[in-house]
């Protein structure tokens, strides 16, 4: 997964898309705010914790 972009990398592809799903223009009516923070923070978490088990791997290597 981090061979592809770095986690930095991946911060930035999903502040493009949070930001381009919160906007009006782009919203589908189907979802709310509420629900794509939700996800939106879920997966920076999941990321977060994959960067760091990726670097324990790394390190004992």
């Amino acid at each position: 997964m981090f061979r592809i972009h770095k986690l930095d990398g991946y911060r930035k592809i999903l502040n493009t898309w949070l930001h381009n799903v919160l906007s009006t223009s782009t919203m589908e009516e189907s979802l709310s705010k509420s629900e794509v923070i939700t996800v939106y923070e879920q997966l920076v978490k999941l990321f977060e914790a994959t960067w760091l088990v990726s670097q324990r791997i790394e390190t004992k290597v």
